[in-house]
């Protein structure tokens, strides 16, 4: 059967079709359309379908939002001035103190003695955690000195002979590194600073409060491993002062 393209739309139809089956135009009362015209016609109609999808893409996205500086907002609006000034304003992070890794283990051994003391259901659980402390430090402590350990000046004294007294508290306020208070105590540990000595100058330099970095050893001890000067078990666990003779110190 012989066929030709439909004039109005280039589908094929039966040469003898007075109408198209595809486009529905009588084929012979129309006028055909020009190719020109059917190539633009579908170029117009791609651009209204384009137009229409970004569109839609444009309200779905919220962009067609009000951008008028005068319209009404749900925002209530801040006076205070000082108010704005803190929330605009951003503390700069302070970097975190870095320590030495033997004093880092210390305050862990601390920490954790003084958590498992506070739970700990009786007495004798209670002496467990003194002695399970005593072997973590002496771990930590194998050598007893130590070097450029960082802490807070927390008491600074001088005896009735004019030997000089310290505290210093660690990191936290977790311990207290010290020298005897008192010349009796002393006696046998020699932690007291003489009074006119290099370390004795370099603590009348500092004062209460001060963080400084210092050095020394620790004195020995019989329950602690190292000397712990509280009279009763509980003030050696929840804040102990272990006893030190200071050889260098300085402001940090």
């Amino acid at each position: 059967m012989d066929t030709k393209p439909c004039p109005f739309c280039g589908e094929t139809i039966k040469a003898v079709a007075i109408k198209c089956r595809f486009c529905t135009t009588d084929l012979m009362g129309s006028k055909p359309v020009p190719e020109s015209s059917k190539k633009k016609t579908l170029r117009l109609g791609y651009l209204y379908a384009l137009g229409a999808t970004l569109i839609l893409v444009w309200m779905l996205s919220g962009s067609g939002k009000s951008t008028d500086s005068n319209a009404p907002s749900n925002t209530p609006v801040n006076t205070d001035q000082n108010a704005i000034h803190r929330e605009l304003y951003v503390a700069p992070r302070v970097p975190e103190q870095i320590l030495p890794p033997d004093e880092s283990e210390l305050l862990a051994t601390v920490n954790s003695a003084k958590a498992h003391y506070k739970e700990a259901a009786n007495e004798f659980q209670k002496s467990t955690v003194r002695s399970d402390r005593a072997h973590a430090l002496a771990g930590t402590l194998r050598l007893l000195s130590v070097t450029d350990w960082i802490g807070t000046v927390s008491s600074m004294t001088t005896t009735s002979d004019g030997h000089g007294t310290l505290a210093i508290k660690l990191p936290g306020e977790s311990a207290t590194i010290q020298t005897w208070n008192n010349g009796f105590s002393d006696i046998g540990s020699g932690t007291l600073i003489a009074h006119g000595s290099p370390l004795y100058e370099q603590v009348s330099l500092l004062a209460v409060g001060n963080t400084v970095v210092f050095s020394g050893t620790f004195a020995t001890g019989d329950l602690d491993y190292v000397k712990e000067a509280s009279m009763t078990e509980e003030g050696s666990i929840t804040d102990p002062a272990f006893i030190f003779t200071f050889t260098s110190i300085r402001l940090k």
